[in-house]
């Protein structure tokens, strides 16, 4: 018969219970989620917002659908904006959207480079990305916020810029 009664299995006996309590949890958490299918962003238009001696700005306007029976809220956009083979612009934005039930919403996502870095040319921009929402659920924030689950749907496309 194994000895119980060291140091070390004292120790093992917490990390167990810790171990198979978390595993639990995660699994129950999941099952109180609703099943939700992703939203689709589509990129429908691009325009430049101001130009200056320094850079310039654009706008991307972007269509977001949602195909469930419950609002899905945005939280985080992250996408990089190409002009040709030229990234002018990365970066992480919040849509502050929520799509509503079987519903479409626009979004605006900008974008700015000093003007050395924006092809003076450029007559057609690329949006490559995901933007991550919010499931619905009594631990879906929980989750989002302590970073253990993040859903996110992909954004791209490419458009006319419109000067």
């Amino acid at each position: 018969m194994a000895d119980r009664s060291g140091l070390g299995y004292a120790l093992h006996v917490p990390k167990l219970i810790i171990t198979c309590a978390t595993v639990l949890i995660t699994f129950l958490l999941g099952a109180c989620a609703r099943s939700t299918q992703p939203p689709r962003f589509e990129l429908i238009s691009a325009r430049t917002a101001e130009r200056t001696s320094e850079g310039v700005s654009v706008e991307l306007v972007i269509l977001g659908e949602n195909p469930n029976g419950h609002d899905i809220e945005l939280r985080e956009a992250r996408y990089r904006v190409s002009a040709g083979n030229n990234r002018f612009f990365e970066g992480v934005r919040s849509p502050e959207v929520t799509l509503p039930r079987y519903g479409r919403v626009e979004m605006i996502l900008p974008a700015a480079a000093p003007l050395e870095r924006f092809p003076a040319n450029a007559q057609s921009l690329t949006i490559e990305g995901r933007i991550e929402y919010l499931e619905p659920g009594p631990f879906a924030e929980v989750l989002y916020d302590a970073r253990l689950r993040r859903p996110a749907a992909p954004v791209r496309g490419t458009t006319k810029l419109t000067p």
